[in-house]
């Protein structure tokens, strides 16, 4: 996972650390980390996501590099130094339970008041945890989640925000893209 803000590259790691690069980065000698693993079960940065309208914020998608102990994962906000750091969203809202997906969660996209992403619900018809929902929380406050569609049954491949629309795109051959 990577974003460009403030002139530095951050780049979320697969042992769950955030680094970070004033360019030019020419090897990797040149990064720096700027936020450490947490603590616990073993986690995945899969998504960085940052707007210039949340100066020195970082948004960060957390999976559990098991693929099911959801309490690893979540949506958080970090400042650009590493320090700071706030839930958002919790793992499950995040990553369902059950089997750990082929391609783990990765859909993370801000603006100016909503941070959004790919996320899991509970289908109140069986009671049952469901991919193909993209939530949103206060950027800057965090708070409660909620659902800014219905629910689907396709995992949120990607989101992207501007001042007018969401976009989103599911994993699925037939109408992929949704605005």
């Amino acid at each position: 996972a990577m974003v460009f803000a403030e002139s530095r590259l951050f780049l979320g790691m697969a042992d769950g650390t955030i680094q970070q690069c004033t360019p030019p980065c020419a090897d990797t000698s040149s990064m720096s980390q700027i936020l450490s693993a947490p603590p616990g079960a073993p986690s995945i940065v899969t998504a960085l996501a940052a707007d210039d309208r949340v100066p020195g914020k970082l948004f960060v998608m957390r999976v559990p590099a098991d693929g099911v102990t959801t309490s690893a994962g979540g949506i958080f906000s970090v400042s650009m130094a590493g320090s700071g750091e706030q839930q958002i969203a919790p793992g499950n809202e995040v990553l369902p339970p059950g089997p750990p997906p082929a391609v783990p969660p990765s859909a993370l996209a801000v603006d100016s008041t909503y941070v959004y992403w790919g996320g899991s619900y509970t289908d109140p018809q069986d009671n049952s945890r469901k991919s193909g929902l993209v939530r949103k929380a206060h950027a800057t406050s965090g708070g409660t989640s909620s659902p800014f569609l219905m629910p689907g049954s396709d995992p949120v491949a990607s989101i992207a925000v501007d001042d007018g629309a969401v976009v989103w795109a599911y994993t699925r051959p037939d109408s992929a893209l949704v605005v």
